[in-house]
């Protein structure tokens, strides 16, 4: 997993927490499902993760990508 992978979760984690979609432990929660899923070999955005949980709608997920400056 490159460091690049992780800053960019970590910014879409920041930026959900901070446009208030999710909180500090929902993004915990995702991060650590996250890097679960990782050690098995898969590597689903940390959005992907947090819309599969229910935490996000796709509205919400996109919303946050542009925040990010991310086209989508």
């Amino acid at each position: 997993m490159g460091g690049d992978t992780v800053r960019r979760d970590s910014s879409f984690g920041q930026m959900a927490v901070r446009l208030g979609f999710l909180g500090e432990a929902q993004v915990s929660e995702c991060l650590s499902i996250q890097s679960t899923m990782r050690d098995l070999g898969i590597d689903d955005p940390l959005g992907e993760i947090c819309q599969k949980k229910g935490y996000l709608t796709g509205q919400q997920h996109r919303a946050i990508l542009k925040a990010l400056g991310v086209s989508t």
